[in-house]
């Protein structure tokens, strides 16, 4: 759209795509940061405008050296992770996944876990990476029932993903902000371990989930309504 019509307002965006403005203004901050979208203000009215298509190509050479960054940092990560099955005969699976069909993958397994949850520290991945898809997920998360309790910073208090139906929500000082976000559904653990390169881990271990609910439930203590 920007590429075809120049400097355009958020609403005349959202429009064209079929989008809610809402929406279309977190996908446009997303694009900005990226610096693939720049805005301006005309008569006072903030409007938005494509990048060079080259910023494209960068963008994408950045993103590819970021996923080897991270991969070093999995790689260095794994033995860590594999001390975990020391004190207990009990196998830990451990599996990464990379990217909106990683993503798209573990929101399956927790519908079809079909058990409330809880989510610890809040990245908003899916609806950055793909926010029609996740808003569906949301809408068949709440047809089925499924309830959850979320621990988010501080700062996001006002982003509106964090509010949905069925969610209890608690607010951490930044001094008690998880280092990674963590979400524990049935027996497994969904790591991110980068939102920005869509970089997750899963752990399935009854072990490991009952540590992580323990560290949940005395942040959810300390936080704030």
């Amino acid at each position: 759209h920007l590429l075809k019509h120049g400097l355009s307002k958020a609403s005349d965006i959202a429009k064209n795509l079929g989008l809610h403005r809402t929406n279309m203004y977190m996908i446009l901050e997303s694009l900005i940061n990226k610096g693939i979208v720049s805005y301006a203000l005309k008569e006072n009215i903030k409007c938005f405008a494509a990048t060079s298509p080259e910023r494209l190509l960068l963008y994408l050479k950045e993103e590819e050296a970021k996923i080897k960054q991270n991969e070093k940092k999995i790689r260095k990560l794994i033995p860590d992770l594999h001390k975990l099955r020391m004190p207990q005969k009990e196998n830990i699976k451990v599996e990464i996944y990379q990217g909106r069909e990683g993503v798209k993958t573990i929101l399956d397994l927790i519908l079809k876990e079909g058990k409330d949850y809880l989510v610890l520290g809040y990245t908003g991945l899916p609806f950055k990476i793909m926010p029609d898809y996740f808003i569906r997920w949301q809408k068949k998360r709440v047809q089925l029932g499924l309830k959850r309790r979320l621990l988010a910073e501080e700062a996001k208090r006002d982003y509106e993903p964090v509010h949905q139906p069925l969610t209890t929500v608690k607010f951490l000082p930044d001094s008690y902000a998880p280092p990674t976000s963590a979400i524990i559904f049935g027996k497994k653990v969904w790591m991110t371990l980068s939102a920005s390169e869509s970089i997750n881990l899963l752990i399935e271990s009854e072990e490991v989930v009952d540590s992580y609910k323990k560290y949940f439930d005395f942040l959810w203590g300390i936080a704030k309504n």
